[in-house]
């Protein structure tokens, strides 16, 4: 019999120190009976006549899991046994992988419910369930306690008992919520440390020490949180990115590993490092759909198949001399200029892309900027931008509200059905508004001096090279132009309902 109550553990654990002959060595794991409330960190001993592990085989796991026995002296050790190396589901590798041992579903007891809290499994498993933790360069290497979090997690991914089938996401929201109220908590705890000395502030420091005690254990794992990442809004992933400078850099390193992906499908992943020093050198942005789907879930790196790089005047030759040395020509169909971005743009080349049916777009600008083609999109939607440095959105709110406004230009049936496909709201004036437009109104002048309102975040470069001070690719933070979307406001919330007083105070 296998220790299966937390009494049982300590007695098995202490009967094996005390043991002649003693085991060679021991090796630390994580242990989930049948009986306990709670997750054991246990001694595995190695088996005898081993000095030195090899493998996970060396490890006398038996002690704490029934073996699958083919005889009474033979075991099968490809029975009861998974490896987990990467996060369930996803392409999101462990920094280390970890061994599941289990009691297989011919050895199982009906009644023998495995009770242990920190499992959340959509089903039970039955029997003792022990972790192994896999080093990269040994065979096995102990388990700590920032491996708790993920080890939980892993374990109760194995939904059917012996296959790798599911996850529980809403468990890392859990994880999540808990990481954001602890910096919260903290603040609270030292004030309680600082000034209680009362029996009551005592209490309550303990509750917030308990309540906090696994917030920093989120943050330890990166797998984890990218993972998070992907099902994150905007609003959700900047405010993640301001908790704090681990947080900043996960996020940044989201941003870049995606964007890469994206990229790679355009110009191929042995140009990107090229690509970006052309985009800094000819102070270049990318934007619309591209930019948008790169900010917004879901995070489908197959999310558009155009990429839009918006160019100040002058610098076409540095794109047309990359894509020479690229091998990418010219699209066989060149619309030119649309009569409606004419004010905007002055020329528009179309080149073919690394992957069939994909395209990339230049769009130079009428001047140095490459805010002014910006500005004339057809909707809010395609008003972010991209640079080598940053991410820019003239209109963040409506950004992470998922909804897209004209501007003076209808959108194209067929573009609007495309919006409504990715999950936007396409809104073609603000009749439907419940509330106040802010500074989405379409009658209020906007501009960019200083970065104003605009909506801002440095990813950092494709090689994290880039301070979150520097304004690579940015001409346009001193640039005198002003816009709006509109004429006349249609929301009968907004204070500048059917009114055109700011047209007159813009003169």
């Amino acid at each position: 019999m296998v220790p299966a109550t937390d009494s049982e553990i300590t007695q098995v654990f202490m009967g094996v120190r005390r043991r002649e002959p003693n085991f060679p060595n021991f090796a630390y794991g994580f242990l989930y009976a049948t009986g306990s409330n709670r997750r054991r960190t246990v001694a595995i001993p190695y088996n005898y006549g081993v000095d030195k592990l090899q493998s996970i085989d060396d490890l006398f796991v038996h002690l704490w899991v029934p073996k699958p026995t083919v005889s009474s002296n033979v075991v099968d050790m490809n029975v009861g046994r998974v490896l987990a190396s990467s996060l369930p589901n996803t392409l999101v590798s462990l920094e280390h992988s970890y061994f599941i041992i289990y009691v297989p579903p011919a050895g199982q007891v009906a009644h023998d419910v495995n009770a242990c809290r920190a499992l959340r499994s959509t089903s039970e498993w039955a029997g003792n369930i022990l972790v192994v933790k896999h080093g990269k360069r040994k065979p096995v290497i102990n388990v700590e306690k920032e491996d708790s979090t993920l080890v939980d997690l892993l374990v109760s991914a194995n939904c059917d008992r012996h296959s790798w089938t599911a996850t529980r996401f809403d468990y890392l929201v859990d994880i999540l919520s808990s990481e954001i109220m602890g910096g919260q908590a903290q603040k609270k705890r030292k004030a309680i440390k600082q000034t209680a000395y009362d029996r009551k502030g005592k209490r309550m420091r303990v509750l917030y020490e308990r309540t906090t005690a696994s917030a920093h254990t989120f943050s330890m794992i990166p797998e984890l949180f990218l993972e998070l990442l992907c099902r994150c809004d905007l609003s959700t992933v900047m405010a993640l990115a301001k908790l704090s400078r681990y947080g900043r850099d996960l996020v940044k390193s989201f941003y870049a590993s995606n964007q890469r992906l994206m990229l790679a499908q355009f110009v191929g992943e042995a140009d990107l490092a090229l690509f970006y020093q052309v985009l800094e050198t000819a102070l270049s942005g990318m934007g619309g759909s591209f930019t948008s789907g790169l900010l917004t879930p879901p995070y489908n790196t197959t999310v558009t198949n155009n990429l839009n790089v918006l160019v100040p005047r002058g610098n076409m030759f540095m794109w047309r001399d990359f894509f020479d040395s690229i091998n990418l020509g010219e699209h066989m169909d060149q619309p030119g200029v649309d009569r409606k971005f004419m004010h905007t743009t002055f020329s528009h080349v179309v080149y073919c892309a690394k992957t069939e049916g994909f395209t990339i777009s230049l769009s130079e600008s009428h001047d140095n900027s490459i805010l002014t083609p910006l500005i004339g999109a057809t909707t809010t939607l395609n008003t972010t931008l991209c640079t080598a440095a940053g991410f820019y959105s003239l209109y963040p709110g409506l950004l992470n509200q998922r909804r897209a406004l004209e501007g003076w230009f209808p959108t194209p049936v067929r573009k609007a059905v495309a919006i409504g496909k990715r999950g936007y709201r396409s809104s073609f004036s603000t009749t439907s508004w419940q509330r106040p437009c802010g500074l989405a109104c379409p009658v209020l002048w906007r501009q960019v001096r200083g970065l104003h309102d605009v909506g801002i975040f440095n990813w950092g470069g494709c090689n994290n090279q880039h301070s979150d001070s520097t304004d690579v690719g940015v001409p346009f933070h001193d640039t005198a132009l002003k816009w709006r979307l509109g004429d006349v406001c249609t929301n009968v919330n907004c204070p500048s309902h059917r009114g055109n007083y700011f047209s007159v105070l813009s003169q």
